[in-house]
């Protein structure tokens, strides 16, 4: 017995052990962290070294660090409590166990994967606060163990541990998470030990960062101190400070501005990045994400329409319609479930955006091709095995199977027959060859790669070509390496705009010392986007131009400053193992206050490294109106100067970058006193006004038009001139159409200021009855210009040491503006013509959010995906179209309210005749009432009322009424006082029917204006009769209804002549006798036939199309169009025309039933004699209408026509092409051009 517990429990053991082998091979990866790592200069905090650890396996100091680094892993290894962002996509890298295939998962399809994520959500919400016992305890337990880590480090680096006095000195100035303690002296001291005992590059960066900052007031600000350590980390190969260095030459930072230096330092920088660029698969490491700014998210730094970040060709960056998306309350999350809906139902462009956007990992592309990389703003969890499901099963329509030898795929067998269109199934084929050329999901195979490229290849897509022109140049597979024919691939895809497959045919220029076409080729594709090898190699040739011999100055200046401008794009491009930009935007949108301290302290690591970005977003979340630092430990709660000049200084930087924004707000800085030193202020207003001008010779900002024209108006800074100020106001408008209200007040203003200033006898006012030019000329302008320079005054402020870097940032300015250019040479120039470009690549790679939006929008209006068996349907779909803002919740309520006033009405309305009705059959409770649908019967008082009151003066009344001659008409014979012959008000009705047939028959008399009041007068007329007034007045109800029958006879009568007196013979006869009783039997009740339908007129040969194509719906779907029909038929008497009656044939009921069942052929059932090419591609001579469109659409579906991309779209073979004289046809245009084909006989 215990030997079969232990067999048991062997076997148990042995099951558990499989399952979790089995899990850790399903994913191997999953024992790291998942926490982004950090550049530490030559290794990561979390890694150790083997020959380390080997050489201090026993020691204490190893043993106390590798126990700090296995307790920091778990730490930085849990969960990070949930932050709200609204733009975060749950990460699919966590590990996954063997039964993550076989148990439904968050990133699945359908409801359940739906119900899952919004699970996680609320368990992220709820259980993460604090008001459970339960996390309190975790966050304890937390804290304990980041001491922990914290007291062994120390420990370890006291024994002599230099990796362990590294690491606490990055964890304490970069926290893991929130459980560690910030503390920046320790930082300092561990950096400064470790940098004196070891010469590290990184610790020597770390310094120099903390004396060109006086970062946390750790030391004092010292620039040349800072200098001297940036240039020894430099000097050991530390890539950030060599671009810290090189921006520092470039600008002339507590140093003077050396264009050469400034391209050694970034040259080396970029070959650094070029070199991680390389180290990766063909075609190079993915690019990392492009950085964002936080003011275009919110429309720019002045908001949407005033900041130049929002207008123009910048409105189309990702970045505002990201900020427009996020504003709207449009999540990631939301628009990547709706794709998934509609891939899922077989909408093939949903799946290929789809695709996309999980292989680059981001919503938005970098326009230039897949290797431009992708946009940081629309970052959602890039996963491969989504994106190669979804090109599967586009490319699979087109090629449903592989064979053996994916070298041999061109047979016939691989293939599906008939495509002709073939869709998304190229573009689909060019990234699966790119994943297995890179081994990006799957497992890298040159062959497959080339497989797929040759597939996309044969209906001429460009990534296919450049992607054999890479296979062939390289000679990845083995036996194909031909130079040749990769050129030619390669200008096949640079024929049709690629950017990458430019960069490749300059590089191979550039290798054979053609820099003259390679310039040509690498220009180009800077133009189309290329965001790296472009800008590389183009510095590279301007940095051999530059020291080049013989050489002018001044062209020697121009590629230096080119080639700074490159090498600078370079090495800010590739920061795959240090990218503090995004780091710092994960830290922001944790939207705690340890995370937006750690985001301005990256950035402004950044910012000195001369990132314009992080100098832009630095300043933006330190301006002195939204200052996020008076909430942090760097600034008291108090708004300080000192927030402000930080602030300035960073505008200033970025300013010099380009950023006209920037400028602006320097501009801004400066009138209002931000960060200044004591100063008057008129000295702050000119030096405002010189920004201001400086920002509006861009011709870009609007708002510093407007701020320049206020200045002339009020004399501010600048003197008073207003017709400066107008002709400032004026361009303002110009550049945004958005300004008309401001720009129309201030002009107002500017006239009233302008005649009270003339009024008062002032001079150079405004012309309010002319046109107003400009009377200042070129040179006087100049010399007011030259005026305003504060430079030119002296009046430049002298510079503190803790400002020295701010000032000298001034200089630079004053200097550039002075050249009358405020960019650096041809670089910049292509880089205002790459942005130019801007708006066209935008069109060509569509906003994945808009084009969602404008798919959802026009799924209910949408046309082309439905055949004509579905038109009615398609037209019920489409009949609100233009409607789409119709939908908005108040007008939606309204339109119910209106609804339901109407069926209330309707419903009173009802119970009102009814209740007539049934007072009506109380007092005649013997009487049946004929069956005549929605007409009133006889004796109703509605009837009377539609007859005479309402009836249209151009028709006849709707029912009428037949009188057989063997039968009287009687009428009601009571009246409301009973039937006594002695009462006064007593009279025969049956005595009135003579008299009033003769009123109503009387020659002259017009039937469709006669009222029953005027027969009532003339009845009284009739001395014989012996009516009086008081009778007829007592009576007046009955006796108008009887007049009403009398009346529908009489107009029967007249309407029909002798042809209705014959036909009702011949309907009494043909009724036979059992008909006649039964209508004797009715009590005198006549009974009435259904109306006459109108005479119908001649249809035209072209109908209405969507009338004929509802018809043609209802044949081939089976859907009847008629009326129900009532429960219990009865035969109907059914009025014969003039010609049936009149007819020779006197034969027996067959033959007029034939001729009633047969009738006119007219309408849709009308014949017409076909066209010969028509009659000979549907097989007949004549057809109707309906019968014809049926048989080309039977030709249509037979031979599979439709076109698969656009389905209203006929692809015409032969015999269509005879009839239509096109390939291709529009459905819609198809029944409008076939009546050209159909002849009346």
């Amino acid at each position: 017995m215990s030997r079969s517990k232990a067999r048991r429990a062997t076997w148990l053991a042995f099951g558990l052990v499989t399952l979790a082998a089995f899990s850790v091979a399903a994913h191997p990866e999953g024992v790291q962290s998942p926490e982004p790592t950090h550049d530490t200069g030559t290794r990561n905090v979390h890694e150790t070294p083997a020959s380390t650890c080997a050489s201090l396996t026993f020691t204490p100091a190893a043993r106390a660090f590798r126990s700090a680094i296995f307790t920091l892993h778990n730490l930085t290894d849990q969960p990070q409590p949930y932050a709200h962002d609204p733009f975060a996509q749950t990460d699919s890298s966590h590990a996954s166990s063997f039964l993550s295939s076989f148990l439904p998962s968050a990133q699945g399809k359908g409801p359940i994967g739906s119900a899952i994520r919004i699970t996680q959500k609320l368990y992220h919400r709820i259980f993460s606060s604090d008001i459970f016992p339960g996390t309190r305890k975790r966050d304890e337990e937390m804290q304990r163990k980041a001491i922990k880590v914290i007291d062994l480090l120390q420990l370890s680096a006291e024994l002599g541990n230099m990796e362990a006095l590294f690491s606490l000195a990055y964890v304490s100035l970069f926290p893991p998470n929130i459980y560690f303690p910030s503390d920046s002296h320790l930082a300092y001291s561990s950096f400064s030990a470790h940098a004196s005992a070891t010469g590290n590059a990184t610790s020597q960066a770390y310094l120099a960062f903390f004396y060109a900052t006086g970062y946390a007031d750790v030391v004092p600000i010292d620039q040349r101190k800072a200098l001297l350590y940036y240039t020894f980390a430099a000097q050991g190969g530390d890539k950030g400070a060599q671009m810290a260095l090189g921006y520092r030459y470039w600008s002339g930072i507590s140093t003077l501005e050396d264009c050469p230096r400034a391209a050694a330092w970034y040259e080396e920088a970029a070959d650094q990045a070029m070199e991680a660029f390389l180290s990766g698969p063909p075609s190079g490491l993915t690019l990392p994400y492009t950085p964002t700014s936080l003011s275009d998210l919110d429309g720019g730094v002045y908001g949407p329409g005033a900041s130049v970040a929002s207008t123009g060709f910048n409105v189309m960056k990702p970045a505002v319609k990201a900020g427009l998306a996020r504003a709207a309350g449009e999540t990631w999350e939301d628009l990547l479930e709706y794709y998934m809906f509609n891939a899922d139902r077989g909408e093939m462009d949903f799946a290929y955006k789809l695709g996309k956007i999980f292989y680059q990992g981001s919503i938005y592309a970098v326009a230039g091709g897949i290797a431009s990389g992708s946009e940081g703003v629309g970052r959602v969890a890039q996963d491969f095995k989504q994106a190669q499901y979804y090109f599967f099963q586009i490319a699979r329509q087109v090629w449903p199977r592989d064979p053996q030898n994916p070298l041999q795929h061109k047979a016939s067998a691989y293939k599906a027959e008939g495509i002709t269109q073939p869709g998304w199934a190229p573009k689909s084929a060019a990234y699966l060859g790119r994943m297995y050329m890179r081994g990006e999901g799957v497992k890298q195979d040159y062959e497959i790669a080339m497989m797929w490229f040759e597939r996309g290849a044969e209906y001429g897509d460009r990534e296919c070509h450049n992607g054999l022109g890479i296979l062939w140049r390289d000679g990845l597979v083995k036996g194909r390496k031909d130079t040749r024919k990769a050129l030619e691939h390669f200008a096949i895809a640079a024929a049709q705009e690629l950017a990458e497959s430019h960069v490749n045919l300059g590089k191979h220029y550039y290798a054979r010392g053609d820099l003259k076409l390679a310039g040509t080729y690498l220009e180009t594709a800077i133009r189309l986007g290329s965001t790296f090898e472009a800008h590389f190699y183009l510095a590279k040739i301007h940095t051999m131009n530059m020291r080049a011999a013989g050489l002018p100055e001044d062209y020697a200046a121009g590629s230096c400053a080119s080639a700074v401008s490159y090498y600078k794009l370079v090495a800010e491009r590739g920061v795959w193992d240090d990218d503090l930009i995004n780091d710092a935007e994960e830290a922001w949108n944790s939207r705690t206050e340890r995370g937006r301290e750690m985001a301005i302290l990256r950035w402004w690591i950044a910012a000195e490294r001369g990132f314009e970005i992080a100098q832009s977003n630095l300043a933006y979340v330190l301006d002195q109106d939204k200052s996020m630092l008076r909430s942090t430990r760097f600034s008291p709660n108090q708004v300080s100067n000192e927030t402000a000049r930080l602030a300035l200084t960073q505008w200033i930087r970025s300013s010099a970058q380009r950023n006209v924004d920037s400028l602006v707000k320097v501009g801004d800085y400066y009138y209002h006193g931000y960060g200044m030193p004591d100063e008057p202020e008129s000295v702050r207003w000119e030096k405002a006004a010189k920004f201001y001008q400086s920002a509006a010779d861009t011709q870009l900002s609007a708002l510093a038009m407007w701020n320049l024209g206020w200045m002339y108006e009020n004399g501010v800074g600048v003197p008073q001139d207003f017709h400066l100020a107008k002709r400032h106001y004026d361009q303002a408008l110009e550049i945004n159409s958005e300004a008309y209200l401001p720009v129309v007040l201030s002009l107002i203003r500017l006239y009233a200021k302008s005649v009270w200033h003339t009024f008062q006898g002032g001079q150079n006012g405004l012309d309010i009855w002319g046109h107003d030019e400009d009377r200042m000329s070129v040179s006087e302008r100049a010399n007011l210009k030259r005026e305003t320079d504060p430079a030119s005054r002296g009046a430049q402020p002298k510079a503190d040491n803790g400002q020295q870097g701010s000032h000298r940032h001034e200089e630079a300015v004053d200097n550039f503006e002075d050249d009358g250019t405020w960019y650096l040479g041809k670089a910049r120039e292509e880089f205002q013509r790459r942005r130019q470009q801007t708006a066209r690549q935008v069109v060509e790679e569509d906003d994945p959010v808009q084009w969602a939006r404008e798919r959802r929008i026009a799924e209910n209006e949408r046309e082309g995906d439905f055949g004509p068996e579905d038109y009615f349907d398609a037209a019920l779909r489409g009949g609100h179209r233009g409607e789409e803002n119709v939908d908005e919740f108040f007008e939606t309520m309204l339109l119910v309210l209106l609804c339901l006033a109407v069926a209330v009405l309707i419903y009173i309305r009802t119970r009102l005749v009814e209740r007539a009705r049934r007072e009506q059959e109380e007092h005649n409770p013997g009487r049946p009432q004929p069956n005549l649908g929605l007409f009133p019967p006889p004796g109703d008082p509605a009837r009377q009322e539609w007859q005479i009151r309402h009836r249209p003066s151009d028709t006849l009344p709707t029912t009428r009424a037949f009188l057989p001659k063997n039968q009287p008409l009687r009428g009601i014979m009571s009246s409301a006082n009973g039937d006594s012959a002695n009462d006064a008000t007593t009279f025969d009705l049956e005595a009135l029917e003579e008299p009033i047939t003769r009123i109503l028959s009387a020659p002259g008399v017009d039937l469709d204006t006669i009222t029953a009041n005027r027969v009532r007068q003339q009845l009284l007329q009739d001395a014989s009769l012996g009516l009086t007034p008081e009778a007829l007045k007592a009576r007046k109800r009955e006796v108008s209804r009887f007049i009403a029958q009398i009346y529908e006879a009489v107009s029967r009568s007249a309407a029909n002549g002798e042809g209705s007196k014959r036909k009702r013979e011949d309907d009494a006869s043909e009724d036979g006798p059992d008909d006649q009783a039964e209508a004797s039997d009715g009590g005198g009740v006549v009974e009435e036939s259904r109306p006459s339908p109108k005479k119908k007129t001649k249809k035209t040969v072209e109908q209405s199309d969507a009338e004929l194509a509802r018809k043609l719906s209802s044949e081939i779907n089976g859907r009847s169009r008629r009326a129900a029909a009532s429960p219990k038929k009865t035969k109907r008497r059914v009025m014969k025309s003039s010609e049936t009656v009149d007819s020779e044939d006197d034969g027996d009921g067959e033959g007029k039933k034939k001729k009633r069942g047969g009738g006119a052929k007219g309408g849709f059932a009308k014949e017409y004699t076909l066209s010969q090419p028509l009659a000979t591609l549907v097989g007949a001579e004549k057809l109707s209408r309906p019968q014809v469109v049926k048989k080309l659409w039977e030709h249509i579906h037979a031979h599979k026509l439709q076109n698969p991309s656009c389905k209203k779209e006929i692809l015409c073979d032969d015999g269509l092409r005879a009839v239509f004289g096109v390939d291709k046809i529009d459905m819609f245009r198809m029944n409008k051009v076939l009546g050209q084909h159909l002849h009346e006989e």
